[in-house]
């Protein structure tokens, strides 16, 4: 009984790394929506009837469980999942806004995301609720999506870019970052050199990979070896390399699914 990941790309690979670790002998089947990412620009509707789409998909492969691993369909879309489909857990991800603003010292807090999320129920929610705890400044950054789907290494103009995008979060003195988008822990590193070291930065993947973890346990039998099951609707070429480049994974084969 596998676990089933589905994101506009391979964004969820970030939460996919931490739970195959914690899980190895477990089955897992992820699906990379790459040709129609980023999700983060496109509207609710578009959002709502892909995630029914890929969710159908991996139900018909038989998965215990289904990771909403895209911030912009769980800010939008999980709710709608768990009442069409309430026999089946799903686990959703959510920028650390929470966490955030209990930690701020200043508080001045700074959230990387793209457009859907930052529009999300669950995000103006969670933002509302601890408005009173400091300030949150809203950073749409959808063209970091697309650097990590085309191949992860900056180049030079692109770190200079980077620092751009960043530079609303230094003049403002925010103390903590969220990375509100599952693609951007992949970017760690260079986020890191344009910021202050006083900055936090948030990353809620092995948090998500935890509940993964429990909820997984209750409704699913484990195998001596796990495998990975790897579908795109992007070329798949590419996508079993970025697999080798992102997670360190080789010799798993990209199948391909419709846009």
């Amino acid at each position: 009984m596998p676990i089933g990941f589905f994101d506009s790309g391979v964004g969820g690979l970030s939460i996919l790394r931490h739970t195959i670790s914690a899980m190895p002998s477990t089955d897992f089947i992820y699906i990379a929506d790459s040709a129609n990412c980023p999700w983060g620009e496109k509207d609710n509707d578009f959002i709502d009837n892909r995630s029914v789409e890929l969710t159908e998909f991996l139900l018909s492969k038989g998965v215990s469980v289904v990771v909403v691993a895209c911030n912009s369909a769980s800010t939008n879309s999980i709710e709608m999942l768990r009442k069409k489909f309430p026999k089946i857990p799903f686990v959703g991800v959510e920028p650390g806004i929470k966490p955030a603003l209990l930690q701020t010292k200043k508080g001045r807090v700074a959230v990387l995301a793209t457009r859907a999320t930052s529009r999300g129920e669950k995000f103006l929610d969670t933002k509302k609720r601890f408005s009173g705890r400091g300030r949150v400044l809203v950073i749409p950054a959808p063209e970091l999506v697309e650097w990590i789907e085309k191949g992860y290494s900056l180049s030079f103009c692109q770190r200079a870019r980077l620092a751009e995008i960043l530079d609303p979060a230094v003049q403002t003195g925010v103390d903590q970052l969220v990375l509100g988008c599952t693609h951007f822990p992949f970017l760690l590193s260079e986020i890191k050199e344009c910021l202050s070291e006083e900055v936090n930065i948030i990353d809620t993947s092995p948090a998500v990979s935890r509940r993964i973890e429990e909820v997984a346990k209750s409704v699913m039998n484990t195998n001596e070896n796990g495998t990975l099951t790897f579908y795109t609707s992007a070329d798949t070429n590419k996508m079993d390399k970025l697999l080798t480049r992102l997670i360190g994974i080789e010799n798993v084969e990209s199948k391909k699914i419709e846009k």
